[in-house]
């Protein structure tokens, strides 16, 4: 299982699919202090990685994968992108 989760911290492990998106979805939604621990993730669906955007939970660790890792330390660390409206 990809995603075990313990108490306030998910543990990101292996391949993570698709599937596991909404799990994730559904664990950070249950609490502002939520976080991920990614140190075992050697690969992530683009729909895992869409909800790390959106949601920015901390990291206890990152991916030993350095790519994985460069790209994540990134996503995780950054500022939500400032919202503008089209007139």
């Amino acid at each position: 299982m990809p995603i075990l989760i313990e108490g306030e911290i998910a543990r990101i492990t292996a391949v993570v699919s698709v599937e596991e998106a909404e799990t994730l979805v559904a664990f950070l939604e249950g609490g502002a202090n939520r976080m991920v621990e990614l140190s075992g993730t050697t690969h992530i669906h683009a729909a895992v990685l869409q909800t790390l955007m959106a949601y920015r939970p901390a990291a206890t660790e990152l991916p030993v994968d350095q790519a994985l890792r460069a790209l994540l330390g990134r996503v995780l660390a950054a500022e939500p992108p400032a919202m503008t409206h089209a007139a």
